[in-house]
């Protein structure tokens, strides 16, 4: 089960364990032993019993660990799902199960009270790995969790709290440590089928797991194959077909845009027929698109969208020691990681401004094609990831050593398939301005269509020096220390194809598409020590310090950052123990060197036109808040990375006290509060328009500042908001906001603006019971509580835990059971509630956050506004495991996960819109697994 462990008293061995992994960190958690024997005999590790929270007892800071026995007992099909798990991953994540790219999904995030990816450390066996070598949802690094095979994993262990005067850069909300398998001397082979009862999701998976130990040498090693089915919508009742719509009957199905004709000349829809719009789809049907402006067609096909993607997975992980003699030894570590997916959900299609160049006529025409006979909607990735690790450590005199060299690569190539923008006036002449009207693909030309591809790489090489002894006695005990000299140097590159690099215009590059490239690099220079130091019997305090040097184009240079803790034991069951800690984040490679990044924004509000027709216009008064006066169409978004970006500052505390009530039952509580300041963020949209209309009419929506049109902010505001040219319609040379034309391009940028401060309790009991005739128990409850979750900008803060799509609880409990050869474990996982999607609406211009209080499921008197309904129901789902041992050499195991099949609760505010599928499938799938119930059996044979 989990078990919150820390160091033990015997600082030796923690300091020997930090130098292990290159941290010193011995008031974080150790790094893997030489052997069990070792620490036992050394007493660097104490374990009494079967109460492994007494280790938890010897730190200040709480860690938490996963024993590779208890990622398989709980149902963990992988590393990603047990860290997912935990109950400090209170934040949303976007992955495969959310319908989008392969690109996007392909990789696996953590995200540790909701800071982001980033901010969460990532370690095997106590080194660096490079990230992964794109950018997560967040436009930011994340390390890939995918690229660590379970079967070759001893335990993980994770610290809670920020350690960046242990670690360095990144640590901000803690760090996560794989440690593998090591001194194996026996070889299992495994075999695991596993499939959904509803359909789809049907996945094998092969290990080989071995190794070789004598007297001088270990060598273990892991091979790990899986192939995994696809899960669409079409595989669950509840989720093939928009009217499974939570609202259907009483709003509006979420159906998809098939195709429309828009006259600009009446700016009206040109209504199909019912045999005109299933000329693209059989299903597809007319449908009112706007009360006025007529049909467009629209087709129910969610069937095709992807819950989960499909995927092929390959592993291999070898981890060698060599005995030079009885004070050295050499070690290497090698893995090898190749992964394949692909997501076929989105049919393809054209959609733009074209010209009829006999009639002369403009349309807005928009056509899908049908992936079955037309163009199959098809987008791939590969995966690769090679990391090789070596070294020697030993003893010099009283001290320990280690010196390791740590090499990293990962590879990331995606293809998908797109047409080219200029495939637009092409087809739509193809079809005689018709999208109904029949198409002969082989009459598109050769480069209408192609694959849009981007292939990306990213490297880490670090070279580290620690060492750790003691020096000198106290009456209370010897003063350990540690000390570690680092270099890593770190770099990126996304590489995209020619056409994406000419961008989305009219004439060149690949429609509906987008682009994400760059390339820069890093070095490092770090220098740290610890101190550990026994003040009295029973309490001892814990110091660090480290100075981490920058070469990197950013505005960082360097950062020192410190932490104190300090644990007190009173009685021999009691700990009580208080930590503080800086933390920092360098500013993220993807945010300082990101040449562009092209997305889509809907529903822009041109605030410039918006307050000339509300200030000046003959609608003056009529839009106060801008509220109705979106632009028509979507806006280009062009992102571009900041090199004078500052490093992001942190600070943490904890509070907590284990106690070990009886042998059998212990109970750790512990308050923690994690401050991020200077955070980097992307400009906001709204923000830089807001700018631009302040600057174009000289003063603020209160009239209280004057701006200068010609000042060096108001051309930079202009810049970063693309307009059509305007049109002089007086003659008089003087452009009125009202004579602007359309905004077609928006180029925010990443600055340090805002900060972000939460705090919460972690909670855990466990409770063990061993008989002799009924078997041996055991049960854990483990909570995680957000209390308070407050984000700043521009100087005005406030409380968002209510107003953001993520829980602010969760919990988990654990019953296992073993008797003779057969073993069972409960695993119960309540994820909380989130904020209904659409209920939220802002903040005023007071500071106040408003909800929408006439929105589906936001209010229970909508009539009068009072009674908001802010969040939706949380979510409990159960995996049982279920093991037996046939014979000696052959263990055979069963998994059911998600026994109880909750599929999620859904949020009727997600489909209160028409002719879209944003809705589906009507479960925030950023918090909630939809997959349903998975069952799994498994065969072990140990030769």
């Amino acid at each position: 089960m989990y078990k919150n462990r820390t160091i033990a008293s015997a600082v030796k061995y923690a300091l020997l364990a930090s130098s292990a992994s290159g941290l010193m960190a011995f008031n974080a958690f150790a790094a893997e032993s030489d052997s069990n024997e070792e620490a036992e005999e050394d007493n660097r590790v104490v374990v009494t019993g079967s109460r492994l929270k007494k280790n938890q007892a010897e730190t200040a800071q709480p860690v938490t660990i996963i024993e590779v026995e208890e990622l398989e007992q709980r149902g963990f099909t992988n590393v990603f799902d047990a860290l997912k798990g935990l109950t400090q991953s209170t934040g949303a994540i976007v992955g495969e199960q959310n319908a989008n790219s392969a690109g996007g999904t392909a990789g696996q995030a953590v995200n540790i009270r909701g800071f982001g990816p980033g901010r969460t450390l990532a370690l095997i066996n106590g080194r660096r790995v490079t990230d992964n070598p794109t950018s997560s949802y967040t436009g930011g690094s994340y390390f890939n969790w995918a690229i660590i095979p379970i079967a070759a994993v001893e335990r993980i262990e994770v610290l809670t709290g920020g350690a960046s005067a242990i670690y360095g850069s990144d640590a901000v909300t803690g760090v996560i440590n794989v440690i593998l398998k090591n001194d194996l001397d026996e070889i299992m082979a495994g075999v695991r089928y596993g499939e959904t009862p509803e359909g789809g999701g049907e996945s094998v998976r092969f290990q080989l797991i071995g190794g070789d130990v004598s007297s001088d040498h270990s060598l273990t090693y892991v091979i790990e194959y899986q192939d995994q089915n696809a899960i669409q919508g079409k595989d669950r009742k509840h989720l093939d077909s928009a009217f499974d719509n939570p609202n259907f009957p009483d709003a509006p199905v979420s159906y998809n845009l098939n195709s429309w004709l828009l006259e600009y000349s009446t700016f009206t829809f040109v209504n199909p027929t019912d045999e005109q719009c299933a000329t693209q789809d059989a299903f597809s049907s007319p449908y009112p698109f706007n009360p006025g402006l007529g049909d467009v067609c629209v087709d129910d096909n969610v069937g095709e969208f992807t819950i989960r993607n499909p995927r092929k997975r390959s592993s291999a992980i070898v981890n060698y020691t060599y005995n030079l003699d009885l004070d050295t030894q050499f070690f290497a570590r090698g893995l090898y990681w190749d992964s394949e997916t692909n997501n076929q959900i989105f049919r393809k299609f054209v959609q733009g401004i074209v010209q009829d160049p006999v009639s002369g006529a403009f349309y807005n025409y928009l056509r899908s094609f049908d992936p079955q006979t037309e163009v199959a909607p098809s987008s791939f990735t590969e995966q690769q990831t090679f990391v090789l690790a070596s070294g020697l450590k030993g003893v010099m005199g009283e001290y320990e050593y280690e010196t390791g060299i740590n090499f990293s690569r990962s590879t990331q190539d995606d293809r998908t398939r797109q047409f080219r923008q200029s495939a637009l006036q092409e087809i739509a002449e193809l079809t005689d301005f018709n999208p109904w009207n029949p198409l002969d693909m082989s009459q598109l030309s050769d480069d209408s269509i192609g694959f849009r591809t981007s292939d990306a790489v990213s490297k880490s090489l670090g070279i580290d020096f620690s060492i750790s002894g003691e020096l000198f006695d106290l009456p209370a005990g010897p003063v350990a220390f540690a000390a570690i000299a680092e270099y890593q140097r770190t770099e990126y590159e996304i590489v995209v194809d020619a056409i994406a690099r000419e961008g989305q215009d009219v004439n060149g590059g690949w429609s509906n598409g987008s682009a994400d490239f760059g390339a820069g690099d890093r070095e490092r220079y770090a220098l740290g020590f610890e101190f550990s130091i026994p003040l009295m019997e029973g309490l001892e305090l814990g110091l660090a310090t480290r100075y981490d040097d920058y070469h990197d184009g950013s505005s960082v240079g360097g950062r020192l950052s410190s932490q104190a803790n300090i644990a007190y034991r009173p009685l021999d069951s009691l700990l009580i123990r208080g930590s503080y800690a800086e933390s920092f984040r360098a500013p993220d490679m993807h945010y300082l060197f990101r040449e562009r990044q092209d997305a889509f924004l809907s529903g822009v509000v041109d605030v410039a036109e918006c307050r000339y027709a509300d200030e000046t216009g003959a609608d003056a008064g009529a839009f106060p808040n801008c509220l109705g006066y979106a632009q028509t169409g979507s806006v280009r978004y062009l992102g571009e990375g900041n090199p004078e970006l500052e490093e992001e500052t942190g600070e943490n505390y904890g509070l907590g006290l284990v106690y070990d009530i009886t042998d059998d039952l212990s109970f750790t509580i512990d308050y923690f509060k994690v401050t991020l300041d200077n955070q980097v963020s992307v400009q906001s949209s709204t923000t830089l328009l807001v700018n631009e209309a302040n600057c174009r009419l000289g003063t603020n929506r209160a009239g209280t500042q004057t701006f200068d049109p010609n000042s060096d902010e108001c051309q930079e505001a202009f810049r970063v908001v693309e307009r059509e040219d305007a049109v002089d319609a007086n003659g008089d040379g003087i452009i009125t906001p009202d004579e602007l034309g359309d905004i077609t391009r928006v180029r925010p940028s990443y600055i340090n603006v805002s900060s972000l401060t939460q705090s919460g309790v972690d909670m855990t009991i466990n409770y063990d019971l061993q008989t002799e005739s009924a078997g041996d128990f055991t049960f854990q409850l483990g909570t995680t509580n957000v209390n308070t979750y407050d984000f700043m900008l521009d100087d005005t803060e406030r409380d968002i835990k209510d107003s953001i799509q993520e829980p602010k609880e969760r919990i988990n409990f654990t019953a296992s059971w073993s008797y003779d050869d057969f073993s069972t474990t409960l695993f119960v996982t309540k994820i909380g509630s989130v904020l209904n999607d659409q209920c939220f609406n802002g903040i005023n211009a007071d500071g106040v956050e408003f909800y929408d209080p006439a929105a589906t499921d936001c209010n229970e008197d909508a009539a009068d506004g009072t009674g908001v309904v802010k969040r939706g129901d949380s979510m409990i789902t159960a995996n049982l495991n279920l093991a037996y041992r046939l014979t000696e050499d052959l263990d055979v195991i069963m998994q059911i996960v998600n026994v109880t099949d909750d599929k999620g609760p859904q949020d009727k505010t997600l489909s209160t819109s028409a002719a879209q599928s944003s809705g589906w499938p009507w479960v925030n799938p950023t918090v909630y697994p939809l997959t349903g119930r998975e069952v799994f059996l498994e065969a072990r044979y140990t030769f």
